[in-house]
C-alpha cells in the first residue's frame, strides 16, 4: 500500500496526538512545603511524575530553598530521576532532619531514610541536603548530597553522591565520620566508613563485611 505525503502527515500527526494524550493522562505533580527541616530555610519540593507500567516512575524534581526571614528563593536544585517507586515523594512526611530533629528517630525500613534529609555531612556546622535520586535495589535507595558552601549556596558533592551513594546509618560529628550499612549478599552487610581528612575532604577509610 502506497502512502502519499498528505496521508503520511495525517498518520504522523495522529501518533503525536496519541503520545501527548498518553503522557498527559499518566503524568501528575505534587508540591510539598517543608517549614520544619531547617532553622533558617523553608524547602519546597515540586515533583512532576510520569507513571510507567513497571511500577517505577520518571520524575522531574525541583527543590526550592527559601530564606525564612525574607521568603525569597535562594536556590533551586533540579533533578531528573529515572527510577522512583510510586511511593517516593507521595507523602510529604517522608522527610528527616538532623538539624531540627524532624522525624530524626523515625523507623528506617530497607535502608530508606526518607526522600529528603537535612544534616551536616562535612561537619562545618552548615545545613546540607540529601535528595533521593534512585529507588535502588536490595541495598536501598541512593542519594545526591548537596553541601552548603560558605557563600550560602548548595553544590552537589560528587564523591558522596557517586562513591558513598547510600545514606549514612551513622553520622559521628565527634569523629567526623559517616558510616553506611548496605546489603552485600544474602548473609552479609558491607560497612563502609568515610572520614573528613585534614584538607577538609571526605575520603573512604575502611570497609568490612559483617554477618
Amino acid at each position: 500500500m502506497n502512502i502519499d505525503g498528505s496521508n503520511f502527515l495525517i498518520l504522523y500527526t495522529m501518533k503525536i496526538i496519541l503520545l501527548f494524550l498518553f503522557i498527559t493522562t499518566t503524568a501528575y505533580a505534587q508540591d510539598c512545603l517543608q517549614t520544619d527541616l531547617s532553622n533558617s530555610y523553608n524547602i519546597n519540593t515540586h515533583i512532576d511524575r510520569i507513571s510507567r507500567e513497571e511500577n517505577a516512575d520518571f520524575c522531574r524534581v525541583a527543590l526550592s530553598i527559601q530564606d525564612k526571614k525574607t521568603n525569597q528563593t535562594i536556590q533551586t536544585i533540579l533533578l531528573n530521576a529515572n527510577f522512583y517507586y510510586s511511593s517516593v515523594f507521595s507523602d510529604c512526611n517522608t522527610v528527616r532532619s538532623y538539624t531540627t530533629g524532624k522525624n530524626k528517630d523515625a523507623e528506617v525500613m530497607d535502608n530508606d531514610f526518607g526522600d529528603l534529609i537535612v544534616a551536616d555531612f562535612n561537619f562545618d556546622q552548615k545545613e546540607d541536603i540529601a535528595l533521593k535520586k534512585d529507588s535502588g535495589g536490595n541495598g536501598g535507595p541512593m542519594y545526591n548530597f548537596y553541601l552548603q558552601t560558605t557563600d550560602g549556596v548548595w553544590k552537589i558533592n560528587e564523591f558522596l553522591s557517586d562513591t558513598m551513594d547510600f545514606f549514612p546509618s551513622q553520622i559521628n560529628a565527634k569523629k567526623k565520620t559517616l558510616t553506611t550499612w548496605v546489603h552485600a549478599n544474602a548473609r552479609e552487610q558491607s560497612v563502609t566508613t568515610y572520614k573528613l581528612s585534614k584538607n577538609n575532604t571526605l575520603v573512604k577509610t575502611k570497609r568490612k563485611y559483617v554477618g
